[in-house]
């Protein structure tokens, strides 16, 4: 391990995190893995951790910096999902879905930064497509996809001059665990109810049919080394066609698109 870089990654234990874990294993980096779950691979050691908590989360990295006293790159990724009108969101899972994917990443980004300023790294966030085109009900979703984004712009201009850089990464529709795990309401007002079925189902559909979690590995991988990383990136032609038309129509006329796609 003295002469392995380290990547710190929390929910590596499955998915995009793990297909990461994997990824960089393979380019000769030591994996940290922090999750609940854990981790069993070679060249990777898994602490328990709960990114909601950031107790949990700062003793986390203080046991890296024990072990080897750096971190190169700090890979934020834990996330989950929740799907249905927000009328119908049960309270509890919202609280949950920023706690997971918005709060985490900032007690996992306050935790991780001295050291990776240090060490003239990077940190890496796991946003979503949905950050510039936000998804009829998965609005919570879509609202703290678009705070990582705004977290990894932010934080790069904060610790640029240290010769850190920080990085958002915005998937589009992935075949990976994430579509079976995203929490659904329990029922839905009559007004939505159809709308919902369909909306969700379509995306579900989409998600299924599409790439493997690696392709976003890959993509990591290659911010965590590239001299002059792009601060916020998609993969793929379709969804960089996507991400740049996000930018350059009229809100009224996205909105409207999003509308007919999904509403």
């Amino acid at each position: 391990m003295a002469n392995k870089k380290i990547v710190v990654i929390t929910g590596a234990s499955k998915g995009i995190g793990f297909a990461t874990a994997a990824k960089f294993i393979s380019e000769g980096y030591f994996v940290y893995d922090l999750s609940r779950s854990g981790l069993d691979y070679p060249n990777c050691k898994h602490i328990n951790c709960d990114v909601t908590d950031f107790r949990s989360v700062d003793k986390a990295i203080k046991e890296v910096i024990e072990d080897v006293k750096r971190i190169d790159v700090a890979i934020s990724n834990a996330g989950m999902g929740i799907s249905g009108s927000v009328e119908a969101n049960r309270y509890e899972d919202i609280e949950r879905q920023i706690d997971v994917n918005l709060t985490g990443s900032a007690y996992f980004t306050k935790a991780v930064l001295p050291y990776i300023r240090e060490s003239k790294g990077r940190i890496l966030y796991m946003s979503s497509l949905a950050a510039k085109v936000p998804i009829p009900y998965q609005a919570i979703y879509s609202v703290t996809k678009s705070g990582v984004k705004s977290l990894a712009m932010t934080i790069d201009n904060e610790i640029k001059r240290s010769g850190a850089r920080a990085c958002a990464v915005m998937p589009g529709d992935l075949a990976t665990n994430f579509t079976a795990s995203r929490v659904k309401n329990l029922s839905e007002p009559e007004f939505y109810k159809t709308r919902v079925e369909n909306s969700v189902s379509k995306m579900e559909k989409d998600e299924l049919s599409g790439k493997g979690p690696e392709v976003i590995a890959n993509k990591l991988y290659k911010l965590a080394t590239a001299k002059n990383p792009k601060v916020v990136s998609t993969v793929g032609l379709f969804y960089k066609t996507v991400s740049v038309l996000a930018n350059i129509l009229p809100v009224r006329l996205k909105n409207y698109l999003i509308y007919k796609i999904y509403a």
